[in-house]
C-alpha cells in the first residue's frame, strides 16, 4: 500500500503550479501517442511514445508503492539505457529527488562507501549486466548489514551505517538475494493502483528533483540540486528533451 509516511493534502487544497516539466513532456506525448520514439540496441526494444510513457507511469507507480516517496531520494548507478531512463522519468514523475552517478566513477569499497554517505538514499539502482565491476559483490563489501541480508521472510533491511537505504534494486535476468529485480517493479494497472494520482498536485516547479554526485580532488561531492524547472538543462536527460521535442532517439 502507499506510504503512511506521506501526508496527502486535501483535494480542497490543489497546488495551481504543478510541474512545468511533467505537464510538457505529457503533452508531447499525448499529441502524437503512437509516433516511434526511443530505440535501445542493447536490447532490441524499440517503443512508441505511449509505451514508454505507460512504463515510466508503471515503474512509477510500484516505487511509491514500496514506501518511497515524495521528497526521499534515489540513487541511480546505471549505465546510459533503457533502464536509467525509466527511473529517472518515474522518479520526476513521482516527486522523488535522483542522486545521479556515473557507471564508473565508483571503483572501490571507499568510493562506494563515500557515494552513500552522500546521497542518503532510499533505493539504489545498480547494474549486473554490463559493469566490468561487480556492483553486487562490491554493495556487500561496502555496507556489512547487506552482506548476509536475506528478505525472503520479508525482513526490513536496515544500516546503522546508512539509515536512509532500505532497497536494492537491479537490472539482469537473475534475483540477487536481498534485491529486487527492475523487471519486476512495475503497477501496470492505474484502475487497480493509481499512486501517481495522490501526488501529481504536489510536484511543481520549485519540487527537487536531481542531483549528480562527483569524485573530486577532495573526495565525492554532492553538486547543485536542480529543481523540476531547470530539468531541460540536465545532460541526462537528453533523451527526454528528444520526448518533448517529438524526436526519434536510440541509445
Amino acid at each position: 500500500m502507499f506510504s503512511l509516511r506521506y501526508h496527502v493534502k486535501s483535494n480542497l487544497i490543489k497546488n495551481r503550479n504543478v510541474s512545468t516539466f511533467i505537464k510538457t513532456l505529457s503533452k508531447s506525448i499525448d499529441d502524437l501517442p503512437m509516433r516511434e520514439a526511443a530505440f535501445y540496441k542493447a536490447k532490441n526494444l524499440k517503443w512508441t511514445a505511449e509505451y514508454f510513457k505507460s512504463i515510466v507511469d508503471a515503474h512509477a507507480n510500484a516505487i511509491l508503492d514500496l514506501d518511497v516517496i515524495p521528497t526521499d531520494r534515489i540513487a541511480l548507478w546505471l549505465p546510459d539505457k533503457a533502464e536509467k531512463h525509466v527511473a529517472l522519468l518515474a522518479a520526476v514523475h513521482s516527486g522523488i529527488t535522483v542522486i545521479d552517478v556515473d557507471q564508473d566513477a565508483i571503483q572501490t569499497v571507499d568510493d562506494l562507501r563515500q557515494f552513500l554517505k552522500i546521497a542518503k538514499c532510499r533505493a539504489i539502482y545498480f547494474d549486473v549486466t554490463t559493469s566490468s565491476l561487480s556492483c553486487i559483490k562490491l554493495l556487500r563489501k561496502a555496507i556489512p548489514e547487506f552482506y548476509y541480508y536475506d528478505d525472503t521472510k520479508g525482513q526490513y533491511f536496515h544500516s546503522k551505517h546508512f539509515p536512509e537505504l532500505k532497497y536494492f534494486i537491479h537490472t539482469g535476468f537473475d534475483l540477487e538475494m536481498g534485491c529486487i529485480n527492475f523487471k519486476n517493479l512495475y503497477i501496470t494497472d492505474p484502475l487497480l493502483k493509481n499512486n501517481l494520482a495522490l501526488v501529481a498536485d504536489e510536484i511543481t516547479d520549485d519540487t527537487p528533483a536531481y542531483a549528480k554526485a562527483i569524485k573530486g580532488p577532495n573526495g565525492w561531492e554532492l553538486g547543485p540540486v536542480v529543481t523540476h524547472k531547470s530539468l531541460g538543462d540536465i545532460p541526462s536527460f537528453y533523451f527526454a528533451k528528444n520526448l518533448i521535442q517529438k524526436e526519434y532517439f536510440e541509445g
